[in-house]
C-alpha cells in the first residue's frame, strides 16, 4: 500500500515538473534554447515549414563552415570537442552563445535575411557563416 502511495506521489512530481518544461518551452521567446527548433507551421514569407539544421563543433572547426538557410529555420551547434567553443556573431548583434562545453548545444532561430559570419571567442581562428535566403 505504501509502495502504491509512493508511486502516486512521484508520478504526480514528474507530471508537474515535465508540465512545467513543456509550458517553459512552448512559451519561451528566446531564440537560444536548445527547443528553438521545434517551431511548426508554415513560413509566411518563403512558404515552407521552418527546417531545424544543425552544425557540429569538432576538431575546432563548425561543420559546415557555410550553411544557407532560408528565414524562419533554426540551426543547433553542438561541440563535440572536448574543450569549449562559442557561437558568436563578428557583429556582436545576433549569435551569443557563451560557452558550450563539450556535449552542449547552443539554437538560434533566424528571422531576418543575411549574412551571419560567426567565431569562437576562445580559437578565434575557428570561422563560419550562415547565409539567409
Amino acid at each position: 500500500m505504501k509502495y502504491m502511495r509512493d508511486m502516486k506521489y512521484w508520478s504526480s512530481v514528474v507530471f508537474i515538473i515535465l508540465s512545467l518544461a513543456l509550458n517553459a518551452c512552448s512559451s519561451r521567446t528566446d531564440s537560444s534554447t536548445a527547443d528553438a527548433g521545434l517551431n511548426v507551421g508554415v513560413n509566411v514569407s518563403t512558404g515552407k515549414t521552418p527546417e531545424l539544421r544543425e552544425i557540429e563543433i569538432a576538431n575546432f572547426k563548425y561543420s559546415p563552415a557555410e550553411l544557407r538557410i532560408d528565414t524562419g529555420d533554426s540551426v543547433v551547434w553542438t561541440n563535440r570537442d572536448s574543450v569549449p567553443h562559442t557561437v558568436t556573431s563578428d557583429a556582436k548583434d545576433e549569435l551569443d552563445s557563451g560557452s558550450i562545453a563539450d556535449g552542449k548545444s547552443y539554437s538560434h532561430v533566424f528571422e531576418k535575411e543575411g549574412t551571419y559570419s560567426y567565431y569562437c571567442e576562445f580559437h578565434t581562428g575557428m570561422k563560419a557563416k550562415i547565409i539567409v535566403k
